[in-house]
């Protein structure tokens, strides 16, 4: 256990609203009892993780999925912007196929023909039960579950000939009167399959994910857009084995951030202090070095850091590789006094909380994702820049 701990920083257990040793020795569990692959309640998963149903629907635990962006955006809430970072386990939406109508396109239009073509063999015409009675034994189709257009709750009404009907009318199949015995029948001939059988020399292949009575999930949210796929009313559900690794690494996204580089910085003050002597450190970020210079001035020209020193900077892929790694190991250093900014500011002390040991400490984090860094020096700035920062030490 200490070992998951360690790799997700034990500062993640006042991150996040459940306490995390027992939440994986509980998840560990389920796994072992239902498998990786099964799916549970958002209810379930407050249990799992010790935080009540109250922390779900309406305290802290319900934050888990409150965001829009990949790593870190922001939210108005009464006026006030807060931001927020990607620290949510995945979570899934299961769309009601087993009461929604089936969706209708020209692939399963072209599939319907090729399928009354084989069940026609030599013949010329098949009569419509005949071809309900053969659609209904191909269970690598939908058809046997197809029940109706509109939504049907009763799933084990199979497809009747008035349903089969409606789907040639859509597919412009013409269905053709016949006569046995004097009594009146509808069918299909082998000619009104032309167009499709040219247009389609072999059936596509259907997505059966979309033509299927069980419940299907999807991952709620697009890791590209960041869209949500929660649309109110839907249950949530999560994966046991994605609930497992998000335990054992909460950020797992971090990994494929590679793209967008931003300037991680330290910058220290002489002459603030802590209570205890120690030094306050300010861990910060900016997009570039332009901005960098920006952020420098803005410490100069107010109280919080009067006489900054530049520590150390590094541009690193995404700042989030390091803010909440970095946060995670010194959280107990961390300055929480009133317009102080608690996640960004800490106290120093020799060697271990040193600035050397943080910069250590960051690096080590980017190259075990793989990611490359560059430190960033005071040359890095043009004759303005330089200007702008004027007043700022660098180490």
């Amino acid at each position: 256990m200490s070992e998951v701990l360690k790799g997700i920083g034990n500062g993640i257990r006042r991150m996040l609203w459940f306490p995390v040793a027992p939440a994986v020795i509980a998840v560990e569990a389920l796994v072992e009892t239902i498998g990786r692959g099964a799916m549970i309640t958002e209810h379930q998963v407050a249990s799992m993780l010790g935080c009540g149903r109250d922390h779900l629907k309406k305290g802290p635990m319900s934050y888990q999925r409150r965001w829009k962006k990949i790593d870190i955006g922001f939210i108005v809430q009464n006026g006030c912007t807060m931001h927020y970072e990607n620290n949510t386990p995945p979570f899934y939406v299961a769309p009601v196929v087993h009461r929604e109508a089936y969706k209708l396109t020209s692939s399963v239009f072209a599939v319907l023909a090729h399928d009354i073509k084989a069940l026609m063999g030599s013949r010329d015409w098949v009569s419509l039960i005949d071809i309900v009675h053969g659609l209904h034994g191909m269970e690598h189709r939908p058809w046997p579950t197809w029940c109706s257009y509109g939504p049907r709750v009763n799933n084990d009404n199979p497809m009747h000939t008035r349903t089969l009907g409606g789907l040639l009318a859509k597919a412009d199949i013409d269905r053709h009167r016949h006569y046995l015995d004097g009594i009146q029948g509808y069918g299909v001939r082998v000619e009104s399959l032309d167009w499709w059988l040219r247009r389609y020399p072999a059936p596509p292949t259907l997505d059966m994910s979309q033509y299927t009575r069980e419940p299907v999930y999807k991952k709620a949210y697009n890791q590209d857009t960041g869209e949500s796929f929660d649309r109110g009313g839907t249950t949530i559900y999560y994966n046991v084995g994605d609930l497992q690794d998000w335990l054992a690494d909460p950020y797992p996204m971090l990994k494929q951030r590679d793209s967008i580089t931003e300037i991680v910085y330290c910058v220290s003050c002489p002459t603030m202090h802590t209570a205890s002597g120690n030094q306050v450190l300010k861990l910060g970020f900016s997009r570039d070095v332009a901005t960098l210079a920006g952020r420098l001035r803005a410490y100069r020209c107010t109280s919080v850091m009067p006489d900054p020193t530049i520590e150390w900077a590094i541009e690193v892929p995404t700042r989030l590789v390091l803010e909440k790694r970095l946060h995670n190991i010194y959280l107990d250093r961390m300055i929480c006094e009133g317009y102080r900014s608690g996640g960004e500011l800490f106290e120093g002390s020799p060697v271990k909380w040193s600035p050397e040991q943080m910069l250590k400490d960051a690096t080590e984090i980017v190259e075990s994702y793989g990611h490359k860094y560059r430190k960033v020096t005071e040359s890095d700035f043009n004759s303005e820049q330089r200007e702008i920062a004027t007043g700022c030490e660098w180490k």
